[in-house]
């Protein structure tokens, strides 16, 4: 592998179950990495969990954004005795990492879109879901894009939260300290979530900190949430995976 990121500090700020495989393809480029996740995911159970994995058979589609949902909805599952294997609704799944975890549950994606955003989603769904019943997986902290718009295409969406997200604050010390000694040049965002958590963790002077690196973001969601707090974005993943967002480094410091 060659050493298009020498010698360049990066921070990745994804969730420590996460963060490998990056970390791994950037240390193959020659950067310096500092894993510094700012957020940590943990069960959630919504009171009406039990009734709607019950009836899991009246769904027509159910609708997966992230490993992260599938993760948390298997645990729901086991819980409720119901298994995933052998659910009779279509199966809806956003990007490779979220095909991967499914087949590890022995679902088949009837449907699968590169598309992150809700309405990038909805499109790509087209007319598809008209008339059904759509169960969406997600995290307790998620907005409304997605069900909004599956709604627009006529869909019956029920949102069920199973996860949720959570700031890692034991880690902004450390992330303070590498901004001020300028050992990191670059920070990878991965999720609204981890974008808010460091505003949070960082405090009031988080926009002056962020400043001093050069931020690359996984996708639109991550994006438009960096500019809603007035941090810039060198460039966004494509696509939006951890080799889009090694890419995107690669052609904003890499050697060319």
């Amino acid at each position: 592998m060659g050493s298009s990121l020498d010698g360049i500090g990066v921070i990745i700020t994804r969730a420590i179950h996460q963060s490998g495989e990056l970390a791994t393809m950037l240390v193959e480029r020659g950067a310096r990495v500092y894993t510094l996740p700012m957020i940590r995911f943990a069960r959630h159970r919504q009171p009406d969990e039990a009734e709607v994995l019950r009836d899991i058979h009246t769904f027509d589609w159910i609708v997966f954004t992230s490993a992260n949902a599938v993760e948390f909805f298997a645990q729901a599952c086991a819980e409720q005795k119901v298994s995933m294997a052998h659910m009779k609704s279509s199966v809806a799944s956003i990007g490779p990492a979220t095909t991967a975890a499914l087949d590890e549950h022995g679902l088949t994606p009837t449907f699968e879109s590169v598309e992150s955003s809700g309405k990038g989603l909805a499109k790509a769904f087209g007319e598809k879901l008209a008339g059904n019943t759509v169960l969406l997986p997600r995290s307790k902290r998620a907005d409304d894009e997605l069900p909004r718009e599956l709604s627009k295409l006529g869909a019956n969406v029920h949102e069920l939260a199973v996860y949720d997200t959570l700031d890692e604050t034991r880690n902004g010390d450390e992330l303070r300290a590498l901004v001020e000694s300028r050992k990191a040049q670059a920070l990878l965002f991965a999720s609204p979530s981890a974008v808010e958590a460091t505003m949070r963790v960082l405090g009031s002077d988080a926009v002056k900190l962020l400043s001093q690196l050069t931020i690359f973001s996984i996708g639109p969601a991550t994006t438009k949430r960096c500019r809603e707090c007035t941090i810039p974005v060198r460039a966004q993943a494509s696509p939006h995976a951890n080799a889009g967002l090694v890419a995107a480094l690669e052609r904003g410091l890499g050697k060319q």
